[in-house]
């Protein structure tokens, strides 16, 4: 998550002395729908979430395009991921699913 201050700030003083209490609720709807940049650990996480629903929906291959600014070329230094293209600011990650086939059981002769 991401860490919220404690207390009003300058900010909010200055909406509620302008536009009152409904224009103070609209900015903290504003920021509640629409949060800061999330941190490399979380996008990392939901990244990590986001590649096991696509496989258990199926899915045979999956393409990201990753900031390079993030972090993630550390992180992702000694995973399986094959990095088709890595730039000084862009990661192009490819991710590919094995299908697992249930074999074949022999029958007795």
């Amino acid at each position: 998550m991401i860490a919220q201050q404690d207390g009003l700030r300058a900010i909010d003083w200055a909406v509620i002395v302008v536009s009152g209490g409904v224009g103070f609720l609209g900015l903290k709807a504003l920021q509640h729908f629409f949060p800061a940049q999330a941190s490399p650990e979380e996008q990392i996480r939901n990244l990590i979430a986001l590649i096991e629903a696509g496989a258990r929906a199926g899915a045979t291959k999956m393409k990201f395009r990753l900031s390079a600014n993030s972090g993630f070329g550390a992180a992702l230094g000694d995973t399986p991921f094959k990095i088709e293209n890595q730039t000084g600011t862009t990661i192009d990650l490819e991710v590919e699913f094995r299908a697992h086939r249930p074999r074949r059981r022999r029958k007795a002769a």
